[in-house]
């Protein structure tokens, strides 16, 4: 779902009774590339899961703004969300605009990597223009048992001037083996803080 314009992004909602899967290059998308404020994704099921098989099948949830209307955020609500295999759930600035939040409620949220691709859930601000100062969005998570797994990882990034977002998570339990969870800058734009509560 993309907007062009100066007219805001509709967004896209999912309420499911039975489970959501995103195999292999399937996307759910929102992107603006004009004034408008770009939609928001909000999907409610009892499981979610995200499986692909390499860099060119990665499964996405995904919202991107490239202009000056700001990015839209993905709201999930599952007992069971999993990402396996290069999947990737992310908010991402390419432009001047803010990046929307990341913000999941789930029973059990799972992250496993693999050797040839990256697994994330991820808030990006990667600018096209020097200057563009667009800063990533939050990442916040609230689940009672967290897995990383196999260098899957949670991460805030800025790539430019824009500051990163912060990462909150709220859980009982935290298991991560060779994974991570964590800020990256790469230029002038500020870290946001991660704070974790279990």
């Amino acid at each position: 779902a993309d907007t062009l314009g100066a007219q805001n992004g509709r967004g896209i909602d999912v309420e499911l009774t039975d489970g959501l899967e995103l195999r292999n290059g399937a996307q759910i998308t929102t992107s603006t590339f004009g004034t408008g404020k770009g939609g928001d994704i909000a999907i409610t099921a009892p499981s979610i899961l995200l499986q692909g098989d390499s860099f060119d099948d990665t499964p996405r949830i995904a919202s991107e703004t490239f202009s000056s209307g700001t990015g839209g955020s993905i709201v999930l609500h599952a007992d069971s969300l999993t990402l396996k295999d290069a999947a990737e759930i992310s908010t991402s600035t390419f432009g001047p605009a803010n990046a929307g939040t990341i913000d999941i409620t789930a029973t059990a949220l799972r992250l496993l990597g693999s050797d040839f691709a990256l697994t994330t859930i991820m808030a990006n601000a990667n600018p096209q223009t020097p200057g563009d100062t667009g800063t990533g969005g939050d990442i916040v998570i609230h689940a009672n048992s967290i897995e990383i797994d196999n260098s899957a990882g949670v991460t805030a990034l800025t790539t430019g001037s824009g500051n990163a977002g912060t990462i909150d998570i709220h859980t009982h339990s935290l298991t991560m083996r060779g994974g991570g969870i964590g800020v990256t800058t790469a230029f002038t734009g500020n870290g946001g803080a991660v704070r974790i509560q279990a």
